[in-house]
């Protein structure tokens, strides 16, 4: 049995343990530390041993400046950026990290007047996406032009370049924080430093198109586009979403088969995921309709304008292939060339999605003799997905005299 004067012992052996949050860190070496910066510019603040589960959040903001992650999970350091004011003799700033008892690690730092009065602009950097082509020229003033521009420290975001104009451009590949500094140096060898710090965000996924329709009993194939991100993308289907029976969907995007499954919409949530680096993977859910439309297999016949053309006149014959029915998936259609003429043209042509007919432009070749009129005629043969109708002909009148 613990008597009350045990348990006012236990209660007094832990009350310092839970007064420990919030303290100064226990890690040794942690409690302070102190760097110095120069005005503008950056500093890493390495603290490592500072946690064994990583650093916490900002408990205390700088007053002149910025604190962020100098790191991805788990965070070992913090990157201190001067806003690049004024700075007086002796000026400090200061800002707290938490470690991983919730216990402060205080950052003393000391700041240095600059000597050079170059000032580069601008102020902080626009928002960037991965996947998203971004572009921002650098430029300088307060010194002598031209001015020449180079990363002084720190990396890029992976995908952006910078050149010596000071043109900051690519496409980031990588989502997640950044820092770096940037030097600009003008035609008398003067320099300052300009901190830039970030995160890259992540895009936006939308599928294209985001409904197809489909025939009964027709061999269907419907590849899906992606805007935003960065390619190669992924593609999967939600637990729990179906397809219509004998529709499938491959992992690059393809959806694909022959269904019988009653007319309607087939509403389906689709995971894409997208080839940016960084923490984990980027997925974003897109839904997809599957329509299933009932009726006869579509008939392909051929048309032809003018009926006639004189051979030398260099008049174009314009074939016209059309589908009885406009369909989500587009048909391709083989052809033959017949008739007295001889025709050298393509032997398909492809009926696009969401269209009914496609056209092939045909032009007689002139010559000077004299022979019997020819005709060009196209019949349309048998393929997938399509009945094979009506042929069409043209007559080339012979020009020439006997």
């Amino acid at each position: 049995m613990i008597g009350r004067a045990s348990l006012l012992l236990l209660a007094g052996l832990w009350s310092p343990a839970a007064l420990a949050v919030g303290q100064p860190s226990t890690y040794p070496g942690c409690a302070t530390r102190s760097v110095t910066v120069a005005k503008g510019g950056s500093v890493k603040v390495n603290m490592g041993e500072c946690h064994s589960f990583g650093l916490g959040l900002v408990a205390r903001a700088p007053v002149h400046g910025t604190a962020t992650p100098g790191d991805s999970e788990p965070v070992d350091s913090y990157v201190y950026s001067h806003g690049g004011g004024e700075v007086a003799a002796g000026a400090t700033d200061t800002f707290v990290v938490l470690d991983d008892n919730s216990d402060f690690i205080t950052v003393r730092v000391t700041l240095q007047g600059g000597a050079s009065s170059i000032v580069a602009a601008p102020a902080a950097l626009p928002a960037m996406r991965a996947g998203t082509a971004f572009q921002q020229p650098l430029s300088a003033s307060g010194g002598r032009a031209p001015y020449t521009f180079v990363l002084a420290s720190g990396a890029l975001p992976p995908g952006l370049a910078l050149d010596r104009t000071g043109l900051l451009s690519g496409t980031p590949t990588q989502r997640g924080p950044y820092n770096f500094v940037v030097r600009a140096k003008d035609a008398a060898g003067a320099s300052a430093d300009k901190a830039y710090g970030g995160t890259v965000a992540p895009s936006s996924l939308a599928i294209d198109p985001a409904s197809a329709n489909i025939r009964q009993g027709v061999a269907f194939s419907q590849a899906l586009a992606v805007a935003g991100g960065v390619a190669p993308y992924r593609f999967q289907l939600e637990a729990g979403a179906a397809l219509p029976p004998g529709i499938v969907l491959s992992g690059n995007g393809v959806l694909s088969g022959t269904t019988q499954a009653s007319p309607g919409e087939y509403p389906v949530r689709l995971r894409i995921t997208d080839s940016s680096a960084g923490i984990g993977t980027h997925f974003q859910l897109r839904t997809f309709t599957a329509i299933v439309n009932a009726g006869a297999v579509p008939t392909v016949s051929a048309s032809v304008s003018p009926a006639a053309v004189a051979e030398d006149d260099r008049t174009v014959l314009v074939f016209t292939v059309t589908r009885s029915a406009k369909l989500g998936t587009g048909t391709l259609v083989n052809l033959a060339w017949q008739g007295s003429a001889r025709t050298v043209a393509r032997t398909t042509v492809a009926i696009p999605a969401g269209a009914t007919s496609a056209t092939l432009r045909i032009r007689a070749k002139p010559d000077t003799v004299a022979e019997l009129d020819e005709t060009v005629v196209l019949a349309v043969l048998p393929g997938v997905g399509y009945t094979a109708g009506g042929s069409a002909s043209a007559t080339l009148v012979n020009d020439d005299l006997p």
